[in-house]
């Protein structure tokens, strides 16, 4: 079961409920159950739940008098670090503050944080009438902004009388729709903007916000409230938020989230104990068993992104990536950079079938009389609906972009495609490229450089960086650069040039990806023999034949010809995937070994039982579903981190 944190569950000591329950009724229309830290840690087990970071819930602790509200903060906070000190593999803790008391929350803050080690902070929607967003509350957001602090953003009753003239419960409609109202207050007053390296945690799945997206989005293309381009498009900013499941862990709801914020943004959540047990342990099971999430997104979903917020958990969650049987061979590389993935028992039976199919035809070498056949292969890659082709010209070569319906503005993917430098067209991977683009959340750009045997080397490498150059002309401030097999390589070459300065740096290059790169053109690598019989498709003379086409005289470790031979020290983070059985597996180890030698954030994904190209079996094969999945969070994540 994935490693689970969840980051929507609240204390209820007796003092609190006293506090602010007795003489002014039930919060919310609830009564939960009577809490313990026994009774939550049972939840907690039964509910395969790894941590729980606990927060007080609504209303807060502010009830009308200044000093009664700091002291019934303080005395909530230590409970919170006791509970932490007691079981520090099973409890984090979000702090609260005595809102709208200023000072008083300053001081509480500084103390929850630096005294007590609490891994956050607990804000409410509104504080007394005032929301999250006044400009009354600007030393606090700046002092949060200071620390790069984790707020948890939960909802509170509206100050408005008439939103509680219907005699419901605020529980039923008025949580979500004040959270709403928080939402846009902060984006609207430029809050959010002013807090980049805040990182929000938003309940509830944002109330009502992935729902009114578009509507924000129409209100600032009309212009309807001013000063956009301080807090940029609303769209931008949802993404950066981060947005808990509590009562939201419905496949429809998931799906609203990938649309909107991205799934790898999403965090789990479970509202427990004012959510009763038994529908709180459900709603985990649900998204245990979604079958809108792929089993990478979903360990994400229940753990991984959470524990990237909150590093106490971080190795915690790591070392539940992989089966036992995967950790047992991975991390050999220094910090866990090489990581061996298991082939599991599906697609172990899949790859009997492939390379049964594929025997008659390996080692042939049919030149570019294998276009058309290679073109009508690639054409085959499962398609998503969510994505939309256009053609252009960028730099003066001309492609495809692939372009997912949620798109960061200002960012690009630049994916260089395979086809070892004779075959490929942009038309033909297009499907393979709209499948890592709708993952990251980016457009990219398919160049159709000129091949081989036709135009020979250096014409590959010369069109890629002139179509860098033009994305960057564009406009494009962030740029990825993925490839897949030759375009691996052409991919590494292009990265080592931008790095060098080979162009005025108008963009920020923030990531590679790639995927079974060819690094080597002299073919040395020992895999061309030891992996001799693996490989269901390549031997080392139809791979020398495919790469003298391209290179003609030229010498094989020119920089430009050879990724390995080229300079690789500033290169930004890098995450190569290649298959264990792939005569090019030495391609991938060397490049990476390489280039963690230079001080690169380097990793290297190896997938046991998997040939070249693996990840094209999207919809067929498991890990290629899986690789993707993890490609796709890496861009989404780099592209995003650039500021």
């Amino acid at each position: 079961m994935p490693f689970t944190i969840d980051v929507h569950h609240h204390i209820l000591p007796d003092f609190f409920w006293r506090e602010t329950n007795g003489q002014h009724g039930l919060v919310g229309g609830i009564a939960p159950a009577p809490w313990s830290r026994e009774t939550t840690l049972s939840f907690m087990d039964d509910a395969e739940i790894d941590v729980a970071v606990t927060s007080i819930s609504t209303p807060g602790v502010h009830m009308g008098d200044d000093a009664r509200a700091r002291a019934l903060a303080r005395r909530c906070n230590e409970l919170s670090a006791e509970l932490v000190q007691a079981r520090p593999d099973r409890f984090g803790g979000f702090a609260c503050l005595p809102l709208p008391d200023l000072d008083g929350s300053l001081g509480e803050l500084a103390y929850a944080l630096d005294v007590l080690g609490l891994d956050g902070v607990v804000l409410f929607s509104n504080a007394r009438g005032i929301y999250l967003g006044d400009s009354r509350f600007d030393a606090l957001f700046q002092e949060l902004e200071r620390r790069r602090a984790v707020v948890f953003l939960h909802p509170t009753a509206s100050p408005d009388p008439t939103a509680h003239a219907l005699g419901l419960p605020d529980s039923l409609i008025d949580f979500v729709a004040d959270t709403t109202r928080a939402i846009a207050k902060l984006h609207y007053s430029d809050t959010f903007a002013r807090t980049p390296n805040v990182k929000y945690i938003i309940s509830h799945a944002g109330g009502t916000i992935p729902y009114l997206a578009t509507r924000f989005d129409v209100v600032d293309q009309m212009g309807v409230i001013p000063d956009q381009a301080h807090r940029g498009p609303v769209a931008d900013t949802l993404r950066r938020l981060y947005w808990d499941t509590a009562l939201s862990w419905h496949d429809p709801v998931i799906e609203m989230l990938r649309s909107v914020v991205g799934i790898d943004h999403v965090v789990y959540g479970s509202d427990f104990p004012y959510l009763r047990r038994d529908l709180a342990i459900a709603g985990r099971r649900q998204l245990a068993q979604s079958e809108a999430l792929s089993a990478a997104e979903r360990k994400h979903v229940l753990g991984g992104t959470a524990a990237s917020l909150l590093p106490r958990f971080a190795a915690r969650a790591a070392a539940r990536t992989e089966p036992a049987a995967a950790r047992s061979t991975a991390g050999r590389a220094s910090n866990d950079r090489l990581v061996t993935h298991p082939l599991e028992p599906a697609d172990a039976a899949i790859m009997v079938a492939l390379r049964t199919m594929a025997k008659p035809a390996k080692g042939m070498a049919r030149g570019i009389a294998a276009r058309e056949p290679f073109d009508a292969l690639m054409e085959n890659v499962q398609p998503r609906n969510d994505v939309t082709f256009e053609a252009d010209t960028v730099g003066g070569i001309s492609g495809l972009w692939a372009v997912p319906a949620q798109a960061r503005s200002g960012a690009a993917i630049l994916h260089l495609h395979g086809g070892w430098f004779n075959l490929g067209t942009a038309k033909a991977y297009r499907h393979l490229v709209g499948q890592i683009a709708a993952r990251a959340g980016a457009k990219a750009f398919i160049p159709d450089y000129r091949l081989a045997p036709e135009h020979p080397f250096p014409a590959a490498p010369e069109d890629v960086l002139a179509c860098y150059r033009g994305l960057a002309q564009a406009g494009i401030e962030r740029i990825a650069i993925t490839g897949d097999s030759a375009g691996g390589n052409l991919a590494l070459v292009l990265a080592s040039r931008v790095t060098a300065g080979d162009f005025a740096a108008q963009a920020a290059l923030v990531a590679v990806a790639v995927m079974s790169p060819i690094t080597d053109l002299s073919l040395s690598g020992e895999t061309y023999e030891t992996r001799a019989e693996a490989d269901p498709f390549f031997t080392r003379p139809q791979v020398a034949e495919l790469v003298h086409a391209y290179l003609g005289s030229a010498d094989p470790r020119h920089p430009l010809a050879s990724a390995l031979h080229a300079r690789c020290s500033a290169l930004p983070a890098l995450r190569i995937d290649v298959g264990d059985d792939e005569v090019l597996l030495d391609d991938s180890r060397r490049y990476f070994a390489r280039a963690v030698a230079a001080g690169v954030d380097a990793r290297l994904d190896v997938w046991m039982g998997m040939p070249h190209g693996f990840p094209s079996n999207i919809g067929t094969v498991n890990a290629s579903a899986r690789a993707l999945d993890a490609i796709g969070m890496f861009l989404a994540d780099k592209i995003r981190m650039v500021v």
